[in-house]
């Protein structure tokens, strides 16, 4: 299998183009063929004069059998959130901090089961294949901006209908 773009200056600058553009994220992460993704992603790198091989744009959104993920580690405008297009989907404890992986969800409403479905959906995606996300523990705490109190919160135990509360909800516009 041929490698992904190495940690270069242009790979760098392709992904801090998408990263700091909401619309070219969007119409990315729209498409869910891996190849056709490949192409638009290669199509968007030449118009910016970046080099990125057929090969490296297809390395991107092949799945990660060995689990080496390609994370960036910020927004290229220096927050350590990334827009609220983007899912917190998973902690991770492996390497020197733990750390929070995103997700690029759009306008997707969270109407699945479980959290859980919509973000291992979500990963699947050329887009969150080949733009993933990382902050660590101390960055999301550190920049965490105060949101709006939740409407209400619904606890869960087995069988106890939170699930159908949380559907029921999910239906309202």
């Amino acid at each position: 299998m041929p490698d992904g773009p190495r940690e270069n200056a242009d790979w760098r600058e392709l992904r801090a183009a998408v990263h700091s553009d909401p619309a070219l994220q969007r119409q990315l992460a729209g498409i869910v063929a891996p190849e056709v993704f490949a192409r638009r992603l290669g199509a968007e790198a030449a118009q910016r004069g970046i080099v990125l091989s057929a090969e490296a744009a297809a390395a991107l959104v092949s799945p990660d059998v060995l689990g080496l993920a390609r994370f960036t580690s910020r927004p290229p405008d220096g927050s350590a959130w990334p827009c609220a297009a983007w899912l917190p989907a998973e902690t991770n404890v492996r390497g020197p901090e733990p750390s929070i992986d995103w997700l690029y969800a759009g306008a997707a409403r969270l109407d699945a089961p479980f959290y859980y479905d919509t973000a291992r959906y979500l990963r699947h995606l050329p887009f969150n294949r080949a733009f993933r996300y990382r902050i660590t523990i101390s960055d999301f705490v550190k920049s965490a901006e105060p949101g709006p109190a939740p409407d209400g919160l619904i606890f869960h135990m087995s069988r106890c209908g939170s699930t159908l509360v949380a559907q029921m909800l999910a239906a309202l516009p």
